[in-house]
């Protein structure tokens, strides 16, 4: 804090470009309380739309390099999904399985360098424990590997928060 008592500013620098520059006190402090449920899926949204034109553009090279047949037609996007998925081609597969590691990556990072991902951080969200601890290598794979699960199975475990008495999800609850 400075002498009128307001918050520093720290940028983060990761290679050559600034990822996030969010307020931090000037020590340790107290867990703020959970974030709630609109900036938590705000921040989401943020972070959806820096990995999307990526992830977009890494799966139409990966079409093109591969050679995947894709269904034509008019159809919507989900539609196209199920139907490459159904297929069981090793190189669909592959290639979402590349896609979702790419994704846990920026998740992960962002949890190891910025105590929580780009659009969090912009946000004013932080992952903390209960001492007020940005979370260990051990405890930021299991928040993310969790994240994953509970995106590929419906987004379960991110509904969970709207019902979860502690406004927690699966993978919050993984991660203590």
């Amino acid at each position: 804090l400075d002498a009128t008592g307001h918050m520093g500013v720290k940028t983060i620098m990761l290679f050559p470009v600034t990822i996030a520059t969010s307020t931090v006190s000037a020590g340790p402090s107290l867990p703020g309380p959970i974030g709630d449920l609109p900036r938590r899926l705000a921040a989401f949204l943020v972070d959806l739309a820096v990995l999307t034109p990526f992830l977009l553009l890494l799966a139409w090279v990966w079409v093109q390099v591969f050679e995947i047949d894709v269904p034509a037609g008019n159809l919507p996007f989900y539609e196209i999904l199920v139907q490459l998925y159904t297929r069981e081609d090793p190189m669909v597969v592959g290639g979402g399985l590349v896609l979702g590691l790419l994704t846990g990556l920026y998740f992960l990072s962002g949890h190891l360098l910025l105590a929580g991902s780009p659009g969090m951080r912009l946000l004013g969200l932080a992952i903390v424990d209960e001492d007020g601890q940005e979370p260990g290598p051990g405890v930021a794979a299991a928040r993310v590997a969790t994240s994953l699960l509970s995106a590929a199975y419906f987004l379960l475990g991110f509904v969970w928060i709207a019902f979860d008495g502690a406004r927690q999800g699966l993978h919050d609850k993984v991660a203590q």
